[in-house]
């Protein structure tokens, strides 16, 4: 219980995040989350994968030559590998805010240039 209550905050605050860079309330983010997500559970299965065995183990080292990010395999925002605006958690990577120490800022040069792959993806989808 205690886990869904966790994701349900993060939802809305991940909403507020977005709504905030993006111009629109909240609530317009929370209805089209709503909508695409169902869409996704509609066809999710047709178009998104997760890596299997024997496959894992390459994309786990193709995902580590991009950026030196160990045992990435996948990126989802479609953010596993995630923005700054969303939380962190055990599953899902976020940049070090505020970097001081030279492995952080290690973590986040290999988290920018993995995420990088994702965003220029992205880009070729919306265009």
């Amino acid at each position: 219980m205690r886990e869904s209550g966790m994701f349900s905050f993060e939802m809305k605050y991940m909403q507020i995040v977005n709504g905030d860079t993006l111009g629109y309330s909240q609530a317009s983010v929370s209805i089209v989350v709503k909508e695409v997500s169902g869409l996704l559970a509609k066809c999710g299965k047709k178009w998104i994968r997760f890596p299997k065995a024997p496959n894992l183990q390459d994309t786990k080292e193709q995902f580590y030559l991009i950026g030196e990010f160990p045992g990435v395999i996948g990126a989802i925002d479609c953010h596993l590998i995630g923005d700054s605006g969303y939380p962190r958690s055990k599953c899902l990577y976020t940049p070090k805010l505020n970097p001081s120490i030279a492995v952080e800022n290690k973590y986040n040069k290999s988290h920018i240039k993995t995420r990088n792959v994702i965003e220029r993806v992205n880009e070729v989808l919306k265009s």
